[in-house]
């Protein structure tokens, strides 16, 4: 966004903590035109981007089809405050990114349903981005936490320096970006880089 459109805010995220459990009914959700309708297959008929065609899914299909919500109540619990505690309450990068990811990060998907439950349509949804900003955040505060784990997290759980996984290979500049048909197919950029927060250490942890 900075880059394309020149944006020089920050960046907005979903506190869904409060929205557990009725992520149908939250406010957010709502202005973004709410679950889709049950009649059309789920697709989202109201608010702002009612009857968006959309071109990537079912999975890697170039399918054109309308933007789809199908909110989950069980899903939606479990993004609740009380499993954003238990990753935080994680003492390595390992523990809480394992914790994180089986709750608020997948459930949050599965609650908003439709396009978000599928890993290549998951970023249809403008809510994905909003979803994906509040589980930066929560990452950001845990670092908070403890100053060390900003420099020197232990137990990430990967090692950048071993051979991947059998049939896995490391990401080089000459690796071709597949767009599915949607667009033609690009190469990927590697650049190596640090990422420095605007934040300092303390704004992280929680003082109210």
């Amino acid at each position: 966004m900075r880059n394309e459109c020149g944006y020089v805010g920050r960046m907005p995220y979903w506190n869904e903590a409060p929205d557990a459990g009725a992520f149908n009914e939250s406010a957010l959700v709502v202005e973004f035109g709410g679950e889709g309708c049950k009649e059309n297959n789920y697709a989202v008929v109201d608010g702002p981007f009612a009857n968006t065609t959309l071109h990537l899914g079912p999975g890697e299909t170039n399918t054109p089809h309308l933007l789809t919500r199908k909110c989950d109540w069980w899903n939606s619990t479990r993004v609740g405050q009380t499993f954003v505690d238990a990753a935080n309450a994680r003492t390595t990068l390992a523990g809480f990114q394992s914790l994180l990811f089986a709750t608020v990060h997948l459930d949050g998907h599965n609650a908003v349903g439709g396009d978000m439950t599928d890993i290549q349509t998951a970023p249809n949804d403008p809510l994905f981005w909003l979803h994906h900003s509040y589980i930066d955040y929560l990452w950001w505060k845990w670092q908070g936490n403890n100053e060390t784990r900003i420099y020197d997290p232990e137990g990430a759980g990967y090692e950048t320096q071993v051979e991947p996984l059998t049939g896995f290979v490391e990401t080089k500049e000459a690796t071709v970006l597949n767009m599915f048909g949607v667009l033609p197919n690009g190469t990927a950029c590697i650049q190596c880089c640090r990422i420095a927060s605007e934040f300092s250490p303390s704004d992280r942890s929680d003082k109210s």
